[in-house]
């Protein structure tokens, strides 16, 4: 019998499909969202949220030593224009996910400032559920237009401490529970739910699972480890859930920077572990417990997902400051950002300065056209005793103040 001189060549190409077959995949590159649980909702919306650019910002790090480097997580370029598309696709997820089969989401409550309003209201629109906003009186009217041109309505309240019932939050709480009784009488299986953003984990997790494994990703692509992290805290769902991430998954760790503006209590909760601050003073409350420029971050409470946060240390940021960096960043890199990124930002460079080097990554949570009627208002500006800046400012002096 004859040998077949192909016999070997055969053989080798079957043991190799054979390996091909049963081998693993390679871990996925990409730093999308669908690294997580997979949405139950489904939408072109949906689709676009996350996997969010991460930028250098050259221009304002060239004012830092050379070994100094800011950049910048771009959340506003997801659909809503703002980070609060991710929690609210979480938080609607995991509603969804809890009906029992003769259930039926029929309407949604919530307590916001704003943008997570935005982004419920416009999930919710093709899901034929009713998105009711509650919203402070002191938040800017373009926030709730934007609400209501996609079919949410807005309850807006006077603004007022946690404690009171009529607190934004509460108020949201109590006409979830009210809707529900209406519908429990009705039967049906309806469901209306209060979102609860400030404590509800699945904002935690939403960044754990999400926007921390995108920026170390993207980090990691740069070859860049991170030297911080720096973030301000609205439900403390950002800066708790990729702080988090980024310090179990990056050797060394990351140092976590809480970024707070004037009158929240965050600022004593990570620097002494206690929640005051000075506002608190009745001599010096103004509206509220938190009055400040920014919109969106700082808060009279420590909140359930702030809870978990892993932050050592704090950096207290006052208006004057927010307005200067906005009006420095849009000098040095064209971008008009609104408040609570001008607020990461000075704590993200008082942190570059003072952590002698390396690169600290910050989040642009909106976009400056969001802040036109506040942060961007001369006339607002300067009602509230703050100086506008002017061409004639000296901007290298400047930072050495930060």
């Amino acid at each position: 019998m004859v040998d077949d001189p192909l016999a070997p060549v055969l053989q080798f190409c079957l043991s190799a499909l054979l390996v091909l077959a049963f081998q693993k995949p390679p871990p996925s590159r990409s730093c999308s969202s669908s690294s997580s649980t997979p949405s139950i909702i489904s939408t072109a919306y949906s689709r676009q949220i996350g996997s969010t650019p991460l930028i250098k910002l050259s221009n304002l790090s060239s004012f830092l030593p050379p070994s100094c480097a800011i950049f910048l997580k771009l959340e506003s370029h997801n659909p809503g224009g703002t980070g609060k598309d991710r929690i609210a696709l979480g938080m609607l997820n995991s509603v969804l996910a809890s009906l029992e089969p003769h259930q039926h989401l029929d309407s949604i409550f919530e307590g916001t400032s704003g943008s997570t309003g935005i982004s419920l209201a416009t999930l919710c629109a093709p899901l034929n559920v009713e998105c009711t906003v509650c919203v402070p009186d002191d938040q800017s009217p373009t926030k709730f237009a934007q609400i209501e041109s996609v079919g949410g309505k807005v309850h807006v309240v006077p603004t007022s401490s946690i404690s009171s019932p009529s607190h934004y939050v509460n108020v949201a709480r109590r006409l979830a529970e009210e809707r529900q009784a209406k519908l429990d009488k009705q039967g049906g299986g309806g469901v209306s739910v209060f979102m609860d953003q400030f404590n509800n984990l699945a904002n935690f997790r939403t960044h754990f699972t999400t926007t921390g494994p995108e920026i170390l990703q993207q980090m990691s692509d740069r070859k860049a480890p991170i030297s911080a992290f720096v973030m301000s805290a609205g439900t403390g769902g950002t800066v708790a859930g990729v702080g988090n991430y980024l310090c179990q998954q990056q050797s060394p760790p990351p140092r976590i920077v809480l970024a707070d503006p004037p009158g929240s209590v965050f600022h004593g909760t990570v620097t002494t572990g206690v929640a005051y601050t000075q506002e608190q003073k009745e001599a010096t409350i103004r509206k509220h417990r938190y009055d400040t420029i920014c919109e969106g971050i700082g808060l009279d409470r420590v909140t359930g997902n702030f809870k978990r946060h892993n932050c050592c240390d704090s950096v207290k940021v006052t208006d004057q400051q927010v307005v200067d960096m906005a009006h420095f960043v849009l000098r040095t890199e064209g971008l008009q950002i609104g408040s609570s990124t001008a607020c990461n930002l000075v704590a993200a460079l008082h942190e570059a300065k003072r952590g002698g080097g390396g690169n600290v990554v910050t989040v642009m949570c909106d976009q400056g056209k969001n802040h036109i009627q506040r942060l961007w208002n001369r006339e607002f500006i300067e009602g509230k005793g703050l100086v506008w800046p002017g061409a004639q400012v000296e901007w290298e002096k400047w930072l050495e103040t930060l």
